[in-house]
């Protein structure tokens, strides 16, 4: 084992802050080790660490580094009969893709290893800085481990070696033994994630016990935050949301988050039927640019105006069938009356991508709703999933619809391939997919040389109507066309819809198109 070259660092209680090899901060190099001479508070039981990999990304410091404390062994927890410290984190995790639940940053199996995942020393910025789309903020935590070392510790001087197996140097801040373990709280970021403060009830209560202290730029971000996440979280107040989300849109607010608190109250507008007091003039000055929120606010708001033709994104108004023989053959005269739309408009990044013609057409009838989709296939298509039920279908060829009310809190999704596989999930907002859903919707598909048809039936009840809903009723429609080439490892996914998306994600319904119900 190598040993620093340079003498043995003593380390007093509050003797960090003079100590000139931690004024900027110490540091233990790659592949290496330090053995360290720590003075024991009187009474210590606690290790206390702060420190952090230096790298590009995030790492894994309980990977790469271990601590070895007067020849005993400190591992990841329950270190025996010794547990890490609980720390109070006051922020949880969104996790961006797939059907998790949010999870806090520490949990009972390896409590206070969260803030290891982190490289820097700046509170709140993440473990990973950059999420998908700006949705799913991953919120930071100090870089403090507290380690319960009670029986390992000797009055005055105990070593301490740090064993760094990273191929990044660690840095060090700080590091003590004293008599109790630290509560860690981040400081309040003033911009944050709706989605934070949609699943942490928590944190929530500290920014609304904040908001008199803030500065009004400051104040108006944290009310349409703390708007969104009780307009959409189940149970939410709608009243105390609408308060929150008006009074965010008096004196302005940033565009991107602005058009989508112009949407929430478009949104209740349409729940109720009338607009919340003093909001209609706020939502009308928030929409300035050309941004999906603002797209899907304007379209809703012309539909309910009684102006469809003004909308900047289509209004479909479906075909209405009497009786509905979903065989896939679409040979039916009706169809040919019904409503069309090209799924033809590429996504962001499907580009210049090889493109296969398909259009969509849109019908209901007293069972539901009714899709008729025909579309043409490479010459030698290479099938991945199977025929049955919860396949993977967007692994393949497939159609994706998405529907939802105007709330836009959840939303149901219903994908199928030209072979016959289904998948279908009801979503919340936040991508929290219930995967054990099942609808019972119907496809049949008629597959050619090149080419395929393909009907849906939806039943209503899919959509959570007990029967055919009243005419008038709007929902909020999605229908992408789910392209595959190639094989292995090189084969790539393209998407095109009804609709111009600006992010290449098709649960963005914000990017969707309006459905009038006959």
């Amino acid at each position: 084992m190598n040993r620093t070259p340079f003498p043995r660092i003593l380390l007093a209680l509050g003797m960090l802050a003079v100590t000139a090899a931690f004024a900027q901060a110490a540091v233990v190099p790659a592949k290496f080790s330090q053995v360290w001479a720590v003075q024991a508070a009187p009474g210590a039981r606690v290790l206390l660490l702060e420190a952090r990999l230096v790298a590009e990304r995030e790492g894994g410091f309980q990977q790469n580094v271990r601590l070895i404390l007067n020849n005993t062994v400190l591992t990841r927890p329950p270190l025996g009969r010794r547990e890490m410290m609980p720390i109070r984190y006051i922020y949880t995790t969104a996790v961006p893709y797939g059907p998790w639940p949010p999870v806090p940053r520490y949990s009972s199996a390896d409590r206070a290893y969260a803030f290891l995942e982190d490289n820097d020393f700046t509170p709140g910025n993440g473990p990973y800085a950059e999420a998908p789309d700006g949705n799913y903020p991953i919120l930071g935590c100090p870089p403090l481990l507290q380690v319960e070392v009670s029986g390992l510790v000797r009055p005055g001087t105990n070593d301490l070696t740090i064993v760094n197996g990273s191929d990044k140097p660690l840095e060090i801040r700080r590091l003590e033994l004293v008599p109790a373990s630290e509560s860690a709280f981040e400081p309040l970021p003033p911009d944050p994630g709706w989605p934070a403060l949609y699943y942490s009830a928590g944190l929530r209560a500290e920014y609304v016990k904040a908001l008199p202290m803030l500065e009004p730029a400051t104040r108006r971000h944290v009310l349409a935050a703390l708007g969104i996440a009780e307009y959409l979280r189940p149970g939410g107040k709608r009243a105390q949301a609408v308060a929150w989300l008006k009074e965010s849109l008096q004196g302005g607010l940033d565009p991107d988050l602005g058009t989508q608190v112009a949407y929430r109250l478009a949104a209740e507008r349409w729940r109720t039927g009338r607009w919340p007091a003093g909001t209609k003039y706020l939502v009308q000055s928030a929409l300035a640019g050309d941004d999906a929120w603002t797209g899907i606010t304007r379209s809703l708001l012309a539909v309910l105006d009684g102006h469809p033709g003004r909308s900047p994104r289509p209004v479909i108004r479906p075909l209405s069938m009497r009786a509905v023989r979903v065989d896939g053959i679409m040979d039916e005269p009706e169809w040919e009356r019904a409503p069309a739309l090209p799924v033809d408009t590429p996504m962001v990044g499907s580009e210049g991508m090889p493109h296969y013609h398909t259009t969509a057409r849109f019908a209901v009838s007293r069972q539901g709703l009714v899709f008729g989709f025909s579309g043409d296939l490479p010459a030698d298509p290479h099938w991945v999933t199977g025929v049955g039920r919860d396949e993977w279908a967007w692994l393949d060829h497939c159609m994706e619809v998405f529907l939802a009310t105007p709330e836009l809190n959840e939303y149901r999704e219903f994908n199928a391939t030209p072979l016959g596989a289904q998948f279908d999930t009801r979503n919340r907002w936040l991508r929290i997919m219930d995967f054990s859903w099942n609808g019972e919707w119907q496809v049949v598909a008629r597959l050619d040389e090149r080419s395929f048809t393909m009907e849906y039936l939806i039943p209503w009840r899919d959509l959570g109507f007990a029967r055919r809903p009243a005419p008038g009723t709007i929902l909020v429609v999605s229908v992408v066309r789910n392209m595959q080439e190639g094989e292995g490892e090189g084969r790539t996914r393209y998407l095109a819809a009804i609709t111009r998306y600006s992010y290449p994600e098709p649960h963005r319904l914000q990017e969707g198109a309006l459905l009038v119900v006959p």
